[in-house]
């Protein structure tokens, strides 16, 4: 009378089903159940035509997400910060195709790049994107906002127009927010100078190249 399963975190519910041996019998608890993370009981209750009953126990273990991105249905070779949800270590100009070469998804996800406008990239990755996981039917699990360090403006390219946008900043006529802010930082200080503007001429001169390693 007890059943019990473990599941993946990017599984978030079940269709419980079944049939009676008895038709003059009836049965209740059957259909569909989201699953929070860890345990989850499910009672299903046969009940004769005497009236006597019968109960059915399931205990269903979704398993706690991974933050190193295994347990939302990938993993990759970038740098994926859980906590900010960003994603950032990629290469300047890689292509959303070259980009996604790093990404592998487990357990029937799937995944993609899309721009402000919830358009699908073909191009250039830029600060911005968003890389969005999706389940095996097709739900979001996990989102991650694209960083390119030296990209405020989110063009995928650094040159003379992040200078004049992080120079804007500085003088409060633009807003910098969330990832394209990260990206402001340049040189990985947690703050957005006249150090930043430095050294995204310097990459534009080609005398040093940002690094797009936080870590």
């Amino acid at each position: 009378n007890e059943y019990s399963l473990i599941v993946d975190n990017i599984v978030s519910s079940i269709h419980v089903s079944g049939s009676l041996v008895d038709d003059l019998a009836s049965v209740d608890g059957l259909g569909d159940y989201n699953l929070g993370v860890g345990e989850n009981i499910i009672n299903i209750v046969v009940t004769a035509q005497n009236g006597d009953q019968n109960t059915y126990r399931i205990c269903v273990v979704r398993e706690e997400p991974d933050t190193t991105g295994e347990g939302t249905g990938f993993s990759s070779i970038y740098a994926v910060n859980e906590n900010q949800k960003t994603i950032a270590n990629i290469s300047v100009g890689s292509s959303a195709s070259e980009f996604m070469n790093g990404i592998t998804c487990t357990g029937g996800a799937t995944a993609k790049v899309l721009d402000k406008n919830d358009t699908e990239v073909t191009g250039k990755v830029a600060t911005g994107n968003v890389l969005i996981i999706y389940n095996s039917s097709n739900m979001v699990i996990a989102q991650y906002d694209i960083v390119i360090y030296g990209d405020p403006t989110g063009d995928g390219k650094i040159d003379i127009f992040d200078v004049a946008s992080i120079k804007r900043y500085k003088l409060g006529s633009v807003s910098l927010e969330n990832a394209y802010l990260e990206a402001a930082d340049c040189n990985h200080d947690g703050k957005v100078d006249i150090f930043d503007v430095a050294a995204i001429k310097r990459n534009v001169l080609g005398v040093s190249i940002i690094s797009q390693n936080k870590g």
